[in-house]
This record gives C-alpha cells, sequence and structure tokens, in this order.
C-alpha cells in the first residue's frame, strides 16, 4: 500500500496542533525584600506650625484629701531664729561723738607715736536699738574702750570708726590700730599715704574674732598713728556682731 506524501504522521501531527494552540505564558518577578540597612542620620527639624485653637475648659476636679499635720513648733512658734555654733545673736549699735574735738597724732609722743582715741562720757550719743537681747551695751564711756563681755566666745565684731583726718605734709602715711593693751593683741589696718596735705573723711572697718576667754575678758580701744602731725576728729563708731 503506498502512503501519500501530504498526509504526517499522525504523532507529528498532534504535536504539531499542540504547538500552535498553546501560547507562551508571561513570567511574573515577585520583588524579596533585602536586609535592612543602617538608619541615616536625622534630618533638620522643620518649621514649627501655627497654633492651634485653644480647647475647652475642663471639668472641676475634685478636692483632695486633707495632709497629714505636722509638728508643732519649739514652745508653740513657727519656728527658731538661726544661730551659729557659738549661739550668739545678731545685732549692732552705734556711739557718736557729739563734739568738736580734735586729737593731734604727734609721732613723737605717745606709745612709739600711738595715740588711743575715745569718745567722753559727755558728748557720747548711743543708739543701743539693735542690740543682741541680753546686751547693755558694746562700749564703756568710764573706761574708754570696748567691752564685749556680754557676748559668746567665738563671736565675730566688726567696728567701723568714721572720721576726719587733716594732714599738713605731702605723702603723709597714716595707720588705725584697736589693740588689747593687757592681752598685747591687736588688729592693724594701713589707712594710706596721702599725696597732698588737706581734709578728708575717712572710715576704716576691722574685725575681731572672740577667739578665746582673754579676748572675752579685756577691754580694746582704738589707736592712731602717724609718720608726720595730724589732726583727727572721731565722729562715729559702729559696732555690729554675728
Amino acid at each position: 500500500m503506498a502512503i501519500s506524501r501530504s498526509m504526517g504522521f499522525p504523532i507529528q501531527e498532534k504535536q504539531k496542533i499542540n504547538a500552535i494552540e498553546q501560547e507562551t505564558p508571561q513570567l511574573q518577578f515577585l520583588p524579596v525584600p533585602g536586609p535592612t540597612g543602617a538608619q541615616g542620620p536625622q534630618g533638620p527639624m522643620g518649621p514649627q506650625g501655627t497654633q492651634g485653637p485653644k480647647g475647652d475648659k475642663g471639668d472641676k476636679g475634685e478636692p483632695g484629701s486633707n495632709g497629714k499635720d505636722g509638728k508643732n513648733g519649739k514652745d508653740g512658734k513657727n519656728g527658731e531664729s538661726y544661730f551659729p555654733v557659738y549661739k550668739q545673736q545678731v545685732g549692732w549699735a552705734s556711739y557718736e561723738n557729739t563734739s568738736s574735738r580734735v586729737f593731734s597724732i604727734d609721732p613723737s609722743k605717745g606709745e612709739n607715736g600711738w595715740h588711743d582715741l575715745y569718745i567722753d562720757k559727755k558728748n557720747i550719743l548711743k543708739n543701743h536699738s539693735f542690740l543682741p537681747s541680753n546686751c547693755n551695751t558694746f562700749y564703756n564711756e568710764e573706761s574708754r574702750a570696748f567691752t564685749f563681755r556680754s557676748l559668746e566666745i567665738g563671736s565675730i565684731v566688726r567696728l567701723t570708726y568714721n572720721f576726719s583726718l587733716e594732714t599738713f605734709v605731702n605723702n603723709t602715711e597714716f595707720w588705725f590700730a584697736t589693740v588689747y593693751p593687757e592681752i598685747d593683741r591687736s588688729v592693724l589696718t594701713m589707712v594710706g599715704s596721702f599725696k597732698y596735705q588737706g581734709i578728708f573723711d575717712l572710715t576704716v572697718d576691722q574685725t575681731i574674732h572672740i577667739e578665746n576667754k582673754e579676748m572675752w575678758f579685756n577691754f580694746c580701744r582704738p589707736y592712731a598713728k602717724s609718720d608726720f602731725l595730724t589732726n583727727l576728729a572721731l565722729k562715729k563708731i559702729y559696732v555690729s556682731v554675728s
């Protein structure tokens, strides 16, 4: 039997049909996330936005419970005044000289040129309105000296002297001292060298620490000295205690 050339092999023809009927599928690629990278630097702050509208007032809250009662102060008072370790109240007094007395400070006289200064009892004007309690005075006009026996040992005493000084020679040097004559203790201040002669209103501050019973018990006095003749008028003394 002869085979026609126009007729293909059945299996091959089937493959041909399948090749024509099937379409090539479109492949889809799904993204797969990679590992997280390092965080970048923070960007600059943006501009501030406009303020929003004011909100409505909230409801009033419930009142809180009463606090715990505190302890009463000493002796029924709210508190106690501050005291340093030496238990001394602060305070001050002043002693004014109402006379026009002038002290001549002559370097060739006095005790090695030192001259004691004082306020006479007839011419002293006292201000004791602000003395610490249990204090009567800081200046004894009878002995012409300071007394600190009403203070506690350890107290700090500041002395402020107001006076006028007249010089007669250029470049006159002047010193001021508060001296305990009986126990050889003193506070010395070099007031200055006055370039020109004239009259000068001056203030000298000196501080005494009542370190022991000897300083508490004994008197002390102000003294002045200059290398040339000067005149001094003592006006007022302030004594402050802390």
